[in-house]
């Protein structure tokens, strides 16, 4: 994590919330978030049956599905015969600047709504470009603050599938379910009891509810793509296919993990193409 801090830098990220016209903002409410429980790894063999297409390094040339592996990130499988690989705090922060360019900045509390500890910002300049913008809280600690700015990072890559989206949304059938069991996972403080869910820190159900449901599946997919290929294959499946057919998102990011058997997916976006908001919104 790059961290720029500083008096300047959050009254920077004021004139962000302010010069942007009609914002979105998608506001981190908890630093107690988690990274997901380790699965067992699946074998390599299982995810490639038919075998792996690869360079003379080993180097795999395309995903599980068939599409090409091009010069972006990739979270997941990488090489012949290699395991799922993360994508780490430094390589968020290059992707960040390459989609939005800027690196997430860190500002002093009060330049963040109430009660928040990050917050991702989409809004019009005056002349009518778009402007974007991750911020967190700059006192949080080393543990927390990576794991804030993966979250927002869920948001801004959500974002931008659907604005670069020219086809209507999927079926959801089996997704909200299986973003429910990883957004349990990964901010339930306890392993019993009731299903944690986004009303659990804060947020109305309905669209409000399924942005946070679609940046922890990001999260958890960027933290960890085994895990979220054995807990939430068809999510996995829909975030690769979205992400690593879209022109303007492959080259800086590909995810590449488990296809589950009959998951057939396209379209692009977890939960449909959203149309321009009216007025401000917080999440």
């Amino acid at each position: 994590m790059i961290p720029l801090l500083g008096d300047a830098v959050s009254a920077g990220a004021k004139t962000a919330l302010r010069a942007a016209k009609t914002p979105e903002i998608f506001a981190s409410r908890s630093a107690n978030i988690y990274n997901p429980p380790l699965k067992r790894p699946r074998p390599f063999e299982a995810d490639y049956p038919n075998g792996a297409a690869a360079d003379e390094a080993g180097k795999l040339t395309h995903d599980i599905d068939g599409r090409p592996l091009g010069r972006g990130i990739i979270a997941g499988r990488q090489v012949v015969g290699g395991t799922d690989v993360a994508v780490s705090p430094a390589q968020i922060d290059a992707i960040t600047e390459r989609l939005i360019g800027t690196l997430p900045q860190a500002v002093a509390p009060s330049a963040l709504p109430r009660r928040s500890v990050g917050a991702y910002v989409k809004g019009f300049e005056p002349d009518g470009q778009i402007r974007r913008d991750i911020f967190f809280d700059q006192n949080l600690s080393p543990v927390a603050q990576p794991r804030v700015v993966a979250h927002e990072a869920g948001h801004m890559l959500d974002d931008l599938g659907r604005t670069l989206a020219r086809q209507p949304g999927m079926d959801q059938t089996g997704l909200k379910r299986e973003l429910g069991a990883v957004y349990n996972d990964l901010n339930n403080p306890q392993s019993y009891g009731k299903p944690f869910t986004p009303q659990n820190n804060g947020y109305a159900k309905g669209e409000k509810s399924d942005r946070e449901l679609a940046a922890e599946g990001f999260r958890a997919y960027l933290s960890d793509p085994n895990y979220i290929k054995t807990v939430a294959p068809k999510t996995a499946a829909r975030i690769r296919e979205w992400v690593n057919a879209n022109p303007q998102l492959k080259d800086v990011i590909q995810f590449n993990s488990l296809a589950p058997l009959g998951a057939g997916v396209s379209g692009i976006g977890l939960f449909g193409l959203r149309q321009p908001e009216e007025q401000s919104q917080q999440y």
